[in-house]
């Protein structure tokens, strides 16, 4: 009896090692089974879908969008034509703040902070007219019409410094009219194929300057176009 009862107790400890064997065996199957080759794409993204149970923000509008509305408007932003573009004069509420930098006479004596009006113009140039001017009145809009305008607009502010873009009648208009009222200048063209350029004017007796320099833009791959300043 003893004899049988060790067989079988021998029986059963060989059929527990085959069967434990054979389950790790099928575990090590599935776990390399689920292991993805590197080589293989990326499953598709499984999408998320809200939980209805919780509330959800309602969508944002785009930030430009909000300015347009906060503006009073039309969203989303159309680009309008500019002969059918309808222009308000600015509200006289918005307060003007002067400048107030630290200058220095002829014998470099400090006199302190002092205020300064500045302004600046695009003018547009009169070679560039074709590009916004398009199905304007040339009564109102051509060159001839406008630097009427511009001669008031610039003779009203009584600015110390004076800066303005697009500038392509420099010496035979602005020049000799500012120089009239005080102001001395310089111009840079753009240069290249541009046929206007920037120019600065300042008020001779409240300015002098010592000392300028020309910036010009196009100096690399990147900053490829004639701009300067």
């Amino acid at each position: 009896v003893k004899i049988a009862r060790a067989y079988f107790l021998a029986a059963a400890a060989c059929f527990f090692c085959l069967a434990m064997e054979n389950a790790l065996a099928a575990h090590r199957s599935m776990i390399q089974g689920r292991k993805r080759d590197v080589s293989d794409p990326p499953p598709p993204p499984v999408p998320h879908l809200p939980d209805p149970a919780v509330p959800h923000p309602a969508p944002q509008a785009p930030a430009q969008d909000s300015v347009m509305a906060f503006a009073g408007l039309p969203t989303p932003l159309q680009r309008v034509p500019m002969h059918l573009r309808v222009w308000k004069p600015r509200p006289a509420s918005v307060p003007f703040l002067p400048a107030q930098v630290s200058v220095t006479d002829t014998n470099d004596i400090a006199r302190g902070p002092m205020d300064l009006k500045i302004v600046s113009y695009n003018v547009l140039a009169e070679q560039l007219e074709e590009n916004t001017t398009a199905g304007l009145d040339p009564a109102v809009a051509s060159w001839n019409a406008r630097k009427l305008l511009l001669a008031e607009e610039l003779d009203s502010w009584g600015a110390d410094i004076i800066c303005l873009q697009e500038v392509d009648h420099y010496h035979d208009f602005f020049q000799p009219f500012l120089a009239e009222r005080g102001y001395e200048g310089v111009y840079l063209p753009r240069g290249g194929d541009k046929p206007d350029g920037c120019a600065t004017f300042w008020r001779t007796q409240r300015l002098q300057v010592t000392r300028s320099r020309g910036l010009n833009f196009n100096i690399s791959q990147t900053f490829d176009r004639n701009n300067v300043a």
